[in-house]
């Protein structure tokens, strides 16, 4: 599937407390419509000033 630069994505816990933590070490690189070319974006930290976060998962114990 071929998404564009709007299309949701998955982005684990881990990952969004690591890009709180670390803001400066943490980067995510947005690759979009590859199969016509190669536009990318970069994400940096605060992550919820560049995008809508919701949860989507739950763990059950």
């Amino acid at each position: 599937m071929v998404g564009q630069s709007t299309t949701p994505f998955f982005l684990s816990d881990n990952e969004r407390a690591f890009a709180e933590e670390q803001p400066d070490a943490f980067r995510l690189a947005r690759l979009f419509d590859f199969a016509r070319q190669l536009p990318a974006f970069e994400l940096v930290p605060p992550l919820d000033r560049c995008m809508m976060l919701r949860p989507a998962n739950w763990r059950a114990e």
